[in-house]
């Protein structure tokens, strides 16, 4: 039952753990961990396990970020990245 209580904590709270950021970035897990320890993504700890935690925010400015960027290609280099 802590295990359930965790997560019901962690989702009131609007983090999500290492693999749900991957899920949600559209890339691996070991992709958000480097960009964790680059700074590219704010990382957080819990204070019980160590987990990294991701809060949903900041993980929606991000897909925003990145949203942009591929609007702003062209079909043809779109269509190139997406290969």
């Amino acid at each position: 039952m802590v295990t359930l209580g965790i997560a019901i904590v962690l989702e009131m709270e609007s983090f999500v753990r290492v693999k749900q950021a991957a899920l949600m970035l559209g890339v691996s897990p070991n992709t958000v961990r480097a960009w964790g320890a680059g700074g590219k993504v704010p990382e957080y700890r819990h204070p019980v396990n160590n987990y990294r935690l991701y809060k949903l925010a900041d993980l929606k400015k991000i897909l925003r970020r990145l949203e942009k960027t591929v609007s702003g290609l062209s079909k043809a280099e779109r269509q190139s990245r997406v290969r």
